[in-house]
């Protein structure tokens, strides 16, 4: 039988409650006015910041008249943008299982999957068709991170498992009772100040066809029924629904800074970062190597991450690398190239995007870069994500104990999010210097993370590299990590980050 309200809709706008409430004609019958006997529901939320809804009133939808509202004319446009903003956050989501129904509100999400941030308010409401036999009612909110191989099963580890709402069997099962919740910041316990993960998807094809990892938050609800005469036959009914979280984050000061090789707290990064060029002969000189980040290593992922890298040593040993540079005077666009198939960012629904935001050539510099000699710059700059995946510990974590030949390893991919794009190169008084900037796109957004024993992190990587060049031992790498955030230093409501390593 499928539910009355077996689908989403969006509210009409003149409705001005946090949650709307159930016409009046359809009140709740006397005989359930109250919560069933031995229920228990948490309230994660303050009264005076959302205040509790009367027992008569109860969060299910009505079907609206129309998806509509006609205004005046004498409305300004301010005022219908904000009727549309608040409508986005007033959507509800359905998903039906058997004789089991859930129904969420507060999300923000315009896909598949309801979309919830760091303090969300979820309220949401069960319905049970038929209450015959049922012995015990439960609601979780569960985040886990999974591994799975076509090949040989899959796993999963729990770092979140939290209670919202159950009844224990005692006096009439509920026909329908409704939930409520704020989505939280750390993971528990919160002493230890470890962020929430976001949701993240990730296929590690390079390792094995059809290996992936995920973190993925659900909320379930569990209804046990008694199956037969005895009272140790039950039969469990599970509806699992999916949804996507994101951690709200921002820097703890806006840039520019200025140069400085050493911390000095929160509001002073360190935005220098010198390394060495180990020569290949005893007693020569190294070439030293000083990148310059005025952002921090804690940036927007919605800003371009600009930089400045320069190499330090005598003249002679330089102008091989001077000769190998590029030789246009502006910015050298990219052209959109497709991502990894398992480039990871809530991608379980979406499909990736491009490496670079480059735009499109014009047709002067396109003459210019025909014409130009064929020299590969000794320089690149990209921004790389490193999935770790360490299963190496035995001690009670089962995170891919059902898959084989998981079990012990540790499990390393990278993947390149941006190149960087990278200006003519300056050379003088024993310096050359390139300036540059790449821009990351909307798929790699979502920060980096530790949860369990997976890791996400992005590392900006600097490789010098000139063919023929013998005096240094080349290729040479240099790796700055890079923790993105979802909001501007200005976000108050998002959480503040002051350690680009520390998760």
């Amino acid at each position: 039988m499928a539910h009355p309200y077996g689908r989403t809709f969006s509210p009409t706008p003149d409705e001005n409650r946090p949650y709307p409430t159930r016409r009046a004609s359809s009140a709740r019958p006397a005989g359930r006015a109250a919560p069933p006997p031995g229920s228990t529901r948490k309230e994660s939320v303050s009264a005076d910041k959302h205040p509790r809804h009367a027992v008569t009133e109860k969060p299910l939808p009505h079907r609206p008249q129309s998806a509509y509202h006609h205004h005046s004319r004498d409305n300004s446009r301010e005022t219908d943008a904000m009727t549309m903003i608040a409508m986005k956050y007033r959507k509800h989501y359905v998903r039906q299982e058997g004789t089991v129904t859930l129904v969420l509100s507060g999300h923000s999400g315009s896909g598949d999957l309801p979309v919830y941030h760091s303090g969300s308010l979820v309220r949401g409401l069960v319905t049970l068709l038929k209450t015959d036999s049922v012995s015990s009612v439960v609601v979780n909110v569960e985040g886990s991170v999974r591994v799975r191989d076509l090949q040989g099963g899959d796993g999963a580890s729990y770092f979140l498992s939290e209670t919202l709402f159950s009844w224990d069997g005692h006096g009439t099962a509920p026909h329908e009772f409704n939930f409520e919740t704020s989505m939280g910041t750390f993971i528990p316990p919160t002493s230890e100040r470890r962020l929430l993960p976001p949701s993240f998807s990730a296929r590690l094809s390079q390792i094995l066809p059809g290996f992936s990892v995920s973190v993925r938050y659900e909320f379930v609800v569990s209804v046990m029924r008694n199956a037969g005469p005895l009272e140790f036959w039950k039969r469990r009914t599970r509806l699992r629904v999916p949804f996507t979280f994101k951690p709200l984050t921002r820097p703890p000061a806006p840039g520019p800074f200025p140069a400085r090789a050493f911390r000095g707290g929160s509001l002073h990064p360190q935005t220098l970062f010198i390394d060495s060029v180990p020569p290949r002969e005893i007693g020569a000189d190294p070439i030293e190597s000083h990148v310059f980040l005025p952002g921090g290593q804690i940036v927007p992922a919605a800003d371009r991450m600009t930089f400045i890298v320069s190499l330090h040593a005598r003249d002679a040993i330089l102008a091989p690398l001077i000769h190998g540079a590029p030789i246009l005077p502006s910015f050298l666009p990219i052209s959109p190239s497709p991502l990894p198939a398992s480039l990871p960012c809530n991608s379980a629904n979406e499909s990736t995007q491009s490496l670079g935001s480059g735009t499109r050539s014009r047709p002067s510099i396109v003459n210019r870069l025909l014409e130009a000699p064929a020299t590969r710059a000794p320089l690149s700059v990209r921004l790389e994500r490193h999935i770790v995946l360490d299963a190496r510990d035995p001690r009670g974590d089962k995170l891919g104990s059902g898959i084989g030949w998981v079990r012990g390893r540790r499990i390393l991919s990278t993947e390149v999010l941006a190149e960087g794009q990278l200006q003519h190169a300056k050379a003088g008084n024993k310096r050359v210097r390139w300036r540059g900037a790449l821009d990351i796109p909307s798929g790699a957004s979502c920060p980096g993370f530790a949860a369990g024993r997976l890791s996400v992190q992005d590392f900006l990587v600097i490789t010098i590299d000139m063919p023929g060049m013998q005096t240094h031992e080349l290729p040479f790498r240099q790796t700055i990590p890079i923790r993105l955030t979802s909001h501007s230093a200005r976000a108050a409501s998002a959480v503040q980050l002051t350690d680009p390593e520390v998760f």
